[in-house]
């Protein structure tokens, strides 16, 4: 009997996490996720001068660095290794997410997403508070700091793009701002027809831009260190 209903409990386990999850559900958690990456990209900004998850910003400070153009805070190493950081877990969790099909939007992957963020956000929270990593004052481990927050936005990227919601790609705000303009809905009521990606992207709007004015505050009371345990336990919070 004990076998029977460990074997039963297996399989019911099995299939939930093979649900599919449709897109709508994941909004709100797509949405924490986004807030969350405001929270963190404030702090790596005003500390290196660099950010963890905008790598539009990132690569428009490598050109001005590599040109040889005035930059203060920016520094070769640091952007440079957020940069291939993101673009190396992103590329491992894109590739990964379609063998043996497209499993972009199964609950045990989304699962797998999810703590991977979270492991590789709680490593530098860990680094930071035991002083292995100083904020104040150079280290010469700024750059495993600012690689470990990357690579949770690499894999963070690589879920909101692939999870059937295009309105929250969890990390830019150019083309959702021009999106949200050029919408045709955009003078239509909350409710009326047709709005609900006009609303989607509003709220996206505000959960980064909104996640950004709470980092900064949080950094300013609090520092960095507090900044990065907010921005991970959001992510966690996110899995539930």
């Amino acid at each position: 009997m004990p076998r029977l209903l460990s074997t039963g409990c297996l399989a019911r386990l099995g299939s939930y996490g093979r649900d599919e999850i449709d897109p709508k559900a994941l909004i709100g958690p797509l949405l924490l996720v986004t807030f969350s990456a405001g929270v963190l990209d404030i702090t790596t900004y005003v500390n290196f001068g660099t950010f963890a998850s905008n790598q539009t910003g990132n690569t428009f400070i490598l050109i001005t660095i590599l040109t040889g153009l005035p930059a203060e805070k920016a520094n070769l190493a640091l952007t440079g290794s957020s940069f291939l950081a993101f673009l190396i877990t992103a590329f491992l969790f894109a590739r990964l997410s379609l063998v043996g099909g497209p499993r972009h939007r199964k609950r045990w992957w989304l699962l797998l997403s999810l703590a991977t963020q979270c492991v590789l956000l709680l490593l530098p929270s860990m680094l930071v508070t035991t002083g292995v990593v100083p904020i104040h004052g150079a280290s010469r481990l700024d750059w495993l700091l600012l690689g470990l927050l990357a690579s949770s936005a690499g894999v963070q990227v690589v879920m909101a793009r692939t999870s059937g919601n295009p309105e929250i790609p969890s990390a830019m705000l150019t083309s959702p701002y021009i999106d949200f303009l050029v919408d045709p809905a955009l003078f239509k009521s909350v409710r009326g027809d047709g709005t609900r990606k006009r609303n989607v992207r509003f709220l996206y709007i505000l959960a980064l831009v909104g996640g950004g004015f709470v980092g900064g505050g949080v950094q300013q009371g609090g520092g960095t260190k507090a900044v990065l345990w907010l921005g991970m336990g959001l992510r966690g919070i996110t899995m539930s």
